[in-house]
């Protein structure tokens, strides 16, 4: 998934069971005039928050009857497909990654515990979570969401508002919204950026206030957060024995027609210093 792919999140594999996060912070009294003798002087304090791993599966039983056809066709070069795995064996990976990819990306920020399959998402963490800068506003339309955003980036915190990993987080239609108004944005003109209007876009970074966009497609609409890389945690036993894909072919052993698919994976997410962390969501 884009969360992950593009950077946007810690991973912290090999993580069996739990990890706890030991995040630090200080005041702004920490620094003060020399003087010959030891000054104790600031506040400096440690928080301990636990990232927790759950573990899933995936057991799928696939006929490949239906399937011989299209993969006959396409070993002898006449199949209309041409972006077809050459085995079926690599098609069935290919396919049941890409949920799993789906699936964690939309989990990381929108997940529930309380369902099967799913981890405590990220959103739910941060609506709970006292410390984090809560923002509220309209539904976003292209009209209004450059206000919108300018609420966000005003409520992020000067001493990480522009720290190199310091990211805006918008879902996929959120992000439409944000080009569209780029297309008609009256400072460059109604023709927006360089006259192009919406065709401006061409899949360059985007960047507002000098802060980074990340189009985060797990994201619900009408929410954004700001926040950085490193205070946001994906956890997973990644480089373990726990985590395992494999394709089991019971032809020759069950003299049936069918492959098994079976995936074990864990992942787990969390936030760090939550005064660091903007969460903006609709008005009630």
């Amino acid at each position: 998934g884009d969360t992950i792919a593009k950077g946007n999140i810690t991973v912290k594999s090999n993580v069996a069971y739990k990890e706890v996060l030991n995040v630090v912070s200080t005041d702004s009294n920490l620094i003060k005039d020399a003087s010959c003798d030891f000054s104790d002087a600031g506040a400096v304090s440690m928080e301990e928050k636990t990232l927790v791993v759950e573990e899933f599966q995936i057991n799928q039983k696939i006929c490949i009857t239906p399937f011989i056809t299209d993969w006959l066709a396409k070993e002898a070069g006449v199949s209309a497909r041409k972006d077809m795995p050459d085995t079926f064996e690599k098609f069935v990976i290919q396919h049941f990654a890409e949920k799993i990819a789906d699936h964690v990306e939309t989990n990381i920020w929108q997940g529930a515990a309380s369902t099967s399959g799913q981890w405590e998402g990220l959103t739910s963490k941060l609506a709970a979570d006292t410390d984090v800068v809560d923002v509220t506003g309209a539904a976003l339309t292209s009209g209004n969401i450059l206000d919108q955003m300018a609420s966000v980036a005003a409520s992020i915190p000067s001493q990480v508002l522009y720290a190199d990993d310091m990211r805006i987080y918008m879902s996929n239609k959120d992000f439409q919204k944000f080009v569209r108004s780029l297309g008609g944005f009256a400072s460059v003109g109604a023709a927006g950026i360089d006259n192009q209007g919406p065709l401006f876009y061409d899949g360059r970074d985007l960047f507002y206030d000098g802060l980074k966009i990340a189009r985060t497609p797990g994201l619900p609409e009408n929410t954004m957060v700001a926040a950085r890389t490193s205070n946001l945690f994906f956890g997973t036993s990644l480089l373990s024995d726990l985590n395992e894909i494999k394709l089991i072919d019971t032809r020759e052993t069950l003299g049936d027609q069918n492959l098994r698919f079976v995936a074990r994976f864990s992942a787990g997410v969390q936030t760090g210093i939550g005064e660091e962390i903007v969460y903006r969501t609709n008005a009630a």
